[in-house]
């Protein structure tokens, strides 16, 4: 009932005060201005990030591959250890 009511509110106030549910500037095509320039801003910071996660994990998982090719073959370990042999591996 509350998030009606809210949601009644907010309606009413759009269709009597439509001043304050008009676009902003860079909706009306204020391209130049601080707000588009701050949204352009954001944006670009925003993708910075991604591409830096993005970067991470490329690097996390090059460096798994490298250290699992230096691990030794455990196939090659399992059959050559004495063990394989008492256990009819060998």
């Amino acid at each position: 009932m509350r998030q009606r009511s809210f949601l009644l509110v907010v309606a009413a106030t759009a269709l009597f005060l439509p001043q304050v549910a008009e676009a902003c500037p860079v909706c009306f095509g204020d391209i130049g201005g601080p707000a588009a320039r701050g949204v352009n801003n954001g944006i670009l910071a925003m993708l910075g990030v991604v591409f830096t996660v993005q970067i991470g994990f490329a690097v996390m998982f090059v460096g798994m591959v490298r250290r699992a090719k230096k691990l030794p073959d455990t196939d090659a370990l399992e059959h050559n250890s004495p063990d394989a042999t008492k256990r009819g591996r060998g």
